[in-house]
Formats: structure tokens, C-alpha cells, sequence
């Protein structure tokens, strides 16, 4: 019998032999722990960042939400104050005995925080009403407009804003228009502090009576004023325009309003009147300053004089 042929292992018909695994098995490729954990690393660290983009993007559009509410606001106060001012009452000596007023902060005026805007109108049929614009703070500050009929001169039955405040301008007559605690002449609880100046047909702010006396931003008309070239206007003469400014508060902000800080000493410079805003904004908390706004505008008078007196030598 001949011989069996060599087996030649490696060849097709007979393929190496392989160790298997101890179960049995066959070997299957996996991560390791270390990679399992690099995945996991990184995975947070995209969660993270991710949520921090979204946070932000949230916020940003939170905040811009918040910034065309308070312009919406304020525009809309703005607006009513222009239309109010369109019909102040000029000064003519010829139409009533007793001449109307504009005042702005008159000295120890209550709720002057920091100013006061007074003036009267007529809307017709020889009509007079008071108007008066302040933010009461006692409590929660709260944005007013007072309107009611002036009261009766002593010489006859035609209305006057009186030459004494304390006739008239007090405390508690301020609470018989808008009472506390209530809704009646509130127009906003989000303006927590409202400004005002007279300025003259350049634009520059009145700091002087016709006699030449600094009278601050209690501007009255009686008394007329002297512009910044010193030309006269004696009274009763009215500001080529009046200036003002709201401070609001976002909506977010109204929890934090109770912590509300007022300059200790009253604004008496017009011509710091963008200090003294900015003033006002410094002394805040942090908190609260970020969530407050200051809005403004220049109002014409159409009842301002017509031509300017000369410069007095």
C-alpha cells in the first residue's frame, strides 16, 4: 500500500488552525472603558455648552422683549404729555384777568421726585382745567397725571393757578385727585422718576427769572425768564419748549422697585441734567439699575412767543 500523501496545513483545503476564545466564542471587537468614558466626557461637555448658547440667545431676546415693552410705554406717556402740553393755555392778559400758568418744580411742591410739571389748558368754550404730572412715592412709585378744575380766583369767578402753592399745591390736595392706594390719575407703576426743564428757542436750558435770579427747574412763567444771549422775556411768558425725561422700570423689575434709592440732595442744575439721570441710575442697586430705562423728548410750545425780545445791554 502506498503511502499517505504529507498534509500541508495552510493550504485552501486545509486553513491554519486559530485559538479560540476560553468560552467557546467567537472574538468581537468593543470599546474600551477608557474610550467609553472619553465619549461620555465630551458628551457632557457638548450638553453644557449647547444649554449655555441657548441660555444666552433666551436671555438676549428676554432682554429685547423687555426694551421695546418699556419704549412702547414710554412712548405712549410721551405722546400723552405732547398732546397735553399742545393745549396749554397761552399767556394772554387780554383773554382772562388773572393769568394762566406753566410751573415746573415749584419749591416744596409735594411729590416732586424728583420734578413736577404744572401748566393749564383750554379745550374749548373758554374751558380751563389743571394738569399736573408727578411720580408720588409713598410706597411703590407710581406714575400720575392729576387733571381738575382750577380754583376760583378771589376777584371773580375766572379760574387761576394761585401765586401761593400752599393755597392749593399740598399734599393733601393732591391725594383728593389721586388718592392713595388707587387707580384714579395713575398712569403708570413702572415710571419710578420723571424730569423736566424749560428751554429757550436755541434749545438751551432757562436757569434765570426775567430779574436775572437763578431759579434752578422751578420755572415760572410769571416770573418770565432771561435765555442764554440775555434777552428778556418778562411775564407772563411761556419756554420755547419744555424737555422730559421717564426713568422705567421693566417689567421684571417691579419686585425690586421697594429699594428705590432718591438723591439726598434735590436736582437744582439744568444745565446737569443728563448727570443728575445718570446720577439717579448710579445710587440703584446693581439689580435694579440693569432693568431700569431712561426715555426722553423735547416738547414745543405752540404758545411760545413769537419774536425775541433784544438782548438787554
Amino acid at each position: 500500500m502506498p503511502p499517505f500523501p504529507p498534509i500541508a496545513f495552510g493550504s485552501p483545503r486545509h486553513p491554519p488552525l486559530r485559538r479560540l476564545p476560553a468560552w467557546g466564542g467567537t472574538r468581537k471587537e468593543a470599546f474600551t472603558l477608557l474610550e467609553l468614558l472619553a465619549s461620555i466626557v465630551l458628551l457632557g461637555l457638548l450638553t453644557v455648552l449647547t444649554h449655555q448658547m441657548v441660555s444666552q440667545i433666551s436671555a438676549s431676546s428676554q432682554r429685547s422683549m423687555e426694551t421695546v415693552k418699556s419704549r412702547a410705554l414710554a412712548r405712549g406717556l410721551l405722546d400723552q404729555i405732547s398732546w397735553d402740553l399742545s393745549f396749554a393755555t397761552p399767556p394772554l392778559p387780554d383773554r382772562y384777568a388773572l393769568y394762566p400758568r406753566l410751573r415746573l418744580t415749584p419749591d416744596g411742591a409735594p411729590y416732586a421726585n424728583p420734578h413736577l410739571l404744572l401748566f393749564q389748558t383750554d379745550r374749548g368754550a373758554d374751558t380751563l382745567q389743571q394738569l399736573v404730572y408727578f411720580v408720588r412715592t409713598d410706597g411703590k412709585p407710581v406714575f400720575c397725571r392729576a387733571a381738575f378744575a382750577p380754583p376760583v380766583g378771589t376777584g371773580g369767578a375766572l379760574p387761576v393757578i394761585y401765586e401761593s402753592r400752599d393755597l392749593w399745591l399740598t399734599q393733601t390736595f393732591l391725594d383728593s385727585v389721586v388718592p392713595p392706594n388707587g387707580d384714579a390719575g395713575v398712569l403708570s407703576r413702572r415710571v419710578v422718576a420723571f424730569w423736566a426743564r424749560a428751554l429757550d428757542h436755541d434749545g438751551y436750558p432757562i436757569t434765570r427769572d426775567a430779574a436775572g435770579k437763578s431759579v434752578g427747574y422751578a420755572f415760572d412763567s410769571d416770573a418770565g425768564y432771561q435765555d442764554h444771549q440775555n434777552a428778556v422775556y418778562p411775564g407772563p411768558a411761556y419756554p420755547a419748549a419744555v424737555e422730559v425725561a421717564l426713568v422705567v422700570a421693566q417689567e421684571n423689575a417691579l419686585p425690586f422697585v421697594t429699594e428705590l434709592q432718591r438723591p439726598a440732595v434735590a436736582p437744582e442744575d439744568p444745565l446737569r441734567f443728563d448727570d443728575e439721570i445718570e446720577g439717579f441710575l448710579t445710587i440703584q442697586s446693581p439689580l435694579l439699575r440693569e432693568r431700569l430705562q431712561v426715555w426722553r423728548r423735547t416738547i414745543p410750545l405752540e404758545c411760545y412767543p413769537p419774536q425775541r425780545p433784544a438782548p438787554t445791554p
